[in-house]
């Protein structure tokens, strides 16, 4: 999931949800932090040569990136970085910062987890870091996935109340409203079933936005990404279900949000069925982009070969926002001929996909990880025109790892967060940044 974090904001994530500019204003209480809505517009691709100072992540996986003008905040699951151009090795669990001028890591800011990592975060409107993930606790406090902590410091906010009893995969904030998904049953002492929202100042539940989602295609169920439109009037998820709001929904959902309550939207597809790609994947739609202006969202999928274009197996797809009713389809798809997209960013007129793949327009494939006639080489990251899918020129040749954590769009360019060291034939592990 891409958000202006993975969640401004991915995002939806994963979290998850996507802030790609803050804006500060003052009071008298001292600084505000004010984070856009939505994903910025690029009117083409992103560069494909990487700035050269982003650190160097030495081991795990990046899930989440919030870019605040001079220092970036990342989060994941990791154990180890360091500057790029210095040998010194930091001790960070799950989340550091780093001066984006020069690449040194924050000493000040180092948040002690007790395990796990940060799959999404955001920044509230009292300019206050919430983070959710896999932890359990934070600075030695109990925080069991979603806390909230200082952004300077790292100290912990002792009066936030929204600690779950699982993991927060994904986030969106929108205003004082913040969506959260993930493993969780209970936020705080209320009953809350892997979809949530809490005032992000406070953690306190909104009594009004309760949309239960269980019944997993195999396995536990979740939420493992989402992402809301500018004025949080619609959620679109996605994860390991199928039934929301006790409808049956299979790994994508749309949520109709009012001010005083929610409810499953009419909108569903049978498109994300169980059963259809591997039987080795528990669900395979890996992550969701909704388009700056709110008007379709993109979808990115694992799950194998499955039955080739009878399915949405391995494939990047295009759906509408404005429509209703059951049997939706989508717009357009691309099929990458058998290997896995997990992270995707819509910037407008650009739809970006990342992950395991070798391929784009592969859709003549002749059978499972095969390059077909008309197909491109793309590996690990494709751009693809949103209003018809054609692919773009833009291939940075990404190494392919096994995943990207996030993709974060920014008005500068876009954050790439994995568990890969190369792309455009330079070593950035794990994290890169390409420029507009």
């Amino acid at each position: 999931m891409a958000r202006a974090t993975r969640s401004p904001a991915r995002t939806a994530t994963g979290g998850i949800a996507l802030l790609a500019t803050l804006v500060l204003t003052f009071s008298a209480c001292g600084p505000t932090v004010v984070a856009p809505p939505a994903n910025p517009v690029h009117a083409r691709a992103v560069s494909t040569n990487p700035d050269d100072r982003t650190p160097h992540i030495l081991d795990g996986q990046v899930y989440a990136v919030i870019d605040l003008g001079d220092r970036v905040i990342v989060g994941g699951e990791f154990t180890r970085v360091k500057r790029f151009n210095h040998p010194t090795v930091h001790a960070r669990r799950g989340l550091f910062a780093y001066d984006k001028a020069t690449g040194a890591i924050d000493t000040r800011f180092a948040p002690a987890l007790d395990r796990g990592g940060v799959r999404d975060m955001v920044v509230s409107s009292d300019g206050r870091l919430v983070i959710g993930g896999s932890f359990q606790t934070v600075n030695g406090r109990p925080y069991v996935g979603l806390a909230k902590i200082d952004l300077t410091t790292g100290a912990t906010d002792t009066g936030f109340q929204g600690t779950t009893n699982g993991w927060v995969n994904t986030m969106a904030l929108r205003g004082e409203r913040l969506f959260i998904g993930g493993t969780f049953t209970k936020v705080g002492a209320t009953n809350r079933y892997r979809l949530a929202a809490v005032r992000a100042t406070t953690g306190v539940v909104d009594p009004g936005f309760n949309v239960p989602v269980d019944l997993a295609l195999r396995g536990a169920p979740n939420v493992w990404r989402l992402d809301a439109t500018r004025n949080g009037s619609k959620l679109v998820i996605t994860g390991n279900f199928t039934r929301v709001g006790y409808q049956p929904r299979a790994q994508v959902a749309i949520i109709d949000v009012g001010a005083s309550s929610a409810q499953v939207s009419t909108w569903a597809t049978t498109a994300y069925r169980g059963g259809v790609c591997s039987p080795n994947v528990d669900y395979y739609v890996k992550d969701v982009d909704i388009a700056p202006d709110d008007s379709f969202f993109a979808i990115v999928t694992t799950g194998a070969w499955g039955g080739g274009l009878a399915t949405l197996c391995d494939t990047v797809a295009r759906w509408e926002m404005g429509r209703t009713g059951g049997g939706q389809r989508q717009t357009w798809a691309d099929w990458t001929g058998g290997d896995s997209l997990s992270a995707v960013a819509v910037t407008g007129p650009v739809i970006y996909a990342a992950g395991h793949q070798r391929w784009a327009n592969n859709e003549n494939a002749p059978r499972a990880d095969a390059k077909g006639p008309g197909a491109v080489d793309r590996p690990g990251i494709a751009a693809y025109r949103s209003s018809d899918g054609s692919v773009l020129p833009f291939a940075p040749d990404r190494e392919r790892g096994l995943q990207v954590g996030t993709m974060t769009p920014t008005d500068e360019g876009l954050w790439i967060g994995s568990d890969s060291s190369r792309i455009g034939g330079e070593w950035h592990p794990r994290l890169a940044f390409l420029p507009r």
